[in-house]
């Protein structure tokens, strides 16, 4: 009897094991089928491997990215060109089993070596560009739902010949589906990224690196990912950067806590977006510049989503905010300058008629150009008070209309 039992469990044990490798291998393959059906990309040259416990595909991939041709600040049709004719070979494993490590595992080849055979001065075995550009790995549970990581497989390329250097490490990406296939948690992050340059024939002097990133992005409800990707959503994000630095200018230990709503109207999106940041230190010998404890508070109301997902002309951005009466507050703008403080708040509106209603108030112990030399411009629009300088600054209507600005109470004319 004993053994019927025993007999009975494993035939259970067999059955279900198999079982589930026939669900993930069909799960497998509709989330293959999305990808296949993308409209982010086209899918050539696909070879298939399939297999009852695992599956192999490899691919080239083309991106169809499309650039708005009448950005005023992006020569669109260069890039869609670029993107368009720039194959990305893409190997794609897959098993077919639950309790599998790293159920799908995709790993996308390096394009630049196809890209760098148009210049001659480059030679690809001296850049050190790793074989595989980004490494995404995937974990699928009934329970759990899906984990997907994606990382920037180590780069550094250093070339003596044009004095360049271009690296970084440690750079990565989750992002946690529940169950129903909802974005529940998205993280980004990058320990260092540099870019190096120095005066020659190709470029000048140049010096940019992040050390110590890090986003995590919470969505306050449902959102797919595929809307995650392409809009606003809300969310609630926090961000921390450890020292990023441009040239000599050094920003020190930023944080950021944003938290974002949408609504909708007849005609289109609105975004309402608080905004708190702090950064510890601002540094720049060479500009005399010496910032600490800088804090701010923005909020914004009404904000046209479009403006945020896509490059438009001045015009349209400004015709944007006031079609839908846009509100931007700046509840505060504080900070120290070599031991003297400032604190402002200011605000800004987008009228109807087009034209705008802005406002700026500070007080501080010290004139801008003790702040900042390069400043010594907006000294004269200081008046000084029990020892502290002051603005307040009042524009309405366009910039064209002198009589619409006041400046510390009195009507102001720059052209006087």
């Amino acid at each position: 009897m004993k053994k019927i039992i025993a007999a009975v469990i494993v035939a259970l044990v067999l059955v279900g094991y198999f079982a589930q490798v026939w669900f993930m291998g069909r799960v497998n393959e509709k989330i293959f089928t999305l990808i296949k059906e993308s409209e982010s990309f086209t899918v050539e040259d696909l070879e298939i491997q399939k297999g009852f416990f695992s599956s192999r595909a490899n691919f080239t991939v083309y991106l169809n990215l499309a650039y708005d041709n009448n950005s005023p600040y992006l020569n669109a049709d260069f890039i869609n060109a670029l993107l368009a004719n720039t194959p990305i070979k893409v190997e794609a494993k897959f098993k077919n089993n639950i309790f599998a490590k790293d159920n799908i595992k995709i790993d996308v080849k390096t394009p630049f070596y196809d890209l760098l055979d148009n210049f001659n001065s480059l030679e690809k075995e001296n850049l050190n560009i790793p074989e595989n550009l980004i490494t995404l790995k995937a974990n699928i549970s009934p329970f759990n739902g899906i984990s997907l990581n994606g990382e920037f497989n180590k780069l550094n390329i250093k070339d003596e010949a044009m004095q360049l250097l271009i690296k970084y490490e440690n750079f990565f990406f989750k992002y946690q589906l529940d169950s129903e296939g909802y974005v529940s948690q998205s993280l980004l992050n990058l320990d260092d990224f540099t870019v190096q340059t120095k005066k020659s024939r190709f470029f000048d002097d140049l010096f940019f690196s992040i050390k110590n990133l890090r986003l995590d992005d919470t969505p306050k409800e449902k959102v797919g990912v595929s809307e995650y990707f392409k809009e606003l959503s809300p969310t609630n994000m926090k961000g921390v950067l450890e020292q990023i630095q441009v040239g000599d200018l050094k920003i020190l230990n930023t944080k950021i806590n944003q938290s974002s709503a949408v609504k909708k109207n007849s005609s289109s999106r609105l975004a309402t977006i608080l905004l708190d940041l702090s950064v510890e230190s601002l540094v720049s010998p060479s500009k005399s510049l010496e910032i600490k404890n800088l804090n701010s508070n923005l909020a914004i109301d009404n904000l046209p989503v479009e403006l945020l997902e896509n490059i438009y002309s001045d015009e349209a951005i400004l015709f944007g905010l006031a079609s839908n009466n846009t509100v931007m507050k700046l509840n505060s703008l504080n900070f120290s300058s070599k031991g003297k403080e400032f604190n402002s708040q200011g605000s800004f509106k987008a009228l109807e008629d087009g034209d705008l209603e802005f406002y700026f108030a500070a007080e501080s112990e010290a004139l801008p150009s003790e702040i900042l030399p390069s400043l010594s411009a907006f000294d004269e629009f200081f008046v000084k008070e029990n020892g502290k300088y002051s603005v307040d600054f009042l524009l309405k209507g366009g910039f064209e209309d002198e009589s619409q600005m006041i400046l510390n109470g009195k009507p102001y004319s720059p052209y006087e």
